[in-house]
């Protein structure tokens, strides 16, 4: 669980546990207000991709996992 995102699918109220890359790991912590959203978008997009969760309207994001520390996602 070295870079996670932690949440709950909204549907199923199941915990969800999905391991980032490196790639993914930085657009989910961009924090430049111009390409935040963009940059959300696109690793969700990556993850669905690469696992097939559809993150954007399934499930809730709690947590995320930066380098093994969990932090609150927002």
């Amino acid at each position: 669980m070295n870079n996670t995102l932690l949440g709950t699918h909204l549907a199923t109220n199941q915990p969800v546990e999905i391991s980032l890359n490196s790639i993914e790991m930085s657009y989910a912590c961009d924090k430049n207000s111009k390409t935040v959203n963009a940059s959300w978008e696109y690793m969700c997009a990556m993850v669905s991709q690469r696992t097939g969760i559809d993150i954007i309207d399934n499930i809730q994001i709690d947590w995320i996992v930066i380098d093994g520390i969990k932090r609150a996602f927002h």
